[in-house]
């Protein structure tokens, strides 16, 4: 599929963090970049989304444990899956094991080009 450039094009804008104290207004953290993206492409991109989200909904493509990226699934739909699974486990005298991962910031320094 092809995406003209002029869509993935941004406009950034650099914004001041609110509270900040003055003496601050020098280091970069006290500023915010906002990229502003062309709406066309903004709603090209939603009508693809959605497009996709219906052939995998109607193809069952995603496992049903997927829940990042998917409507009706939030961080409660996930406690309540691991809830399950464990509650499961337990009635069949099995032991269950949980590996937790906190990825933010991992792939700051990947070159996405």
């Amino acid at each position: 599929m092809y995406f003209p450039w002029y869509f993935r094009e941004a406009t950034v804008v650099v914004l001041r963090k609110p509270n900040k104290m003055l003496k601050n207004q020098k280091l970069p953290g006290a500023y915010r970049p906002i990229s502003l993206l062309n709406i066309l492409g903004k709603i090209i991109e939603i009508l693809i989304a959605m497009q996709l989200t219906t052939v995998t909904k109607k193809n069952e493509i995603l496992p049903y444990m997927q829940i990042g990226f998917r409507y009706g699934r939030s961080t409660k739909v996930a406690i309540r899956l691991v809830i399950n699974i464990v509650y499961t486990t337990w009635a069949y005298n099995v032991i269950a094991s949980l590996l937790q991962l906190n990825l933010t910031g991992a792939f700051n320094w990947v070159d996405w080009i």
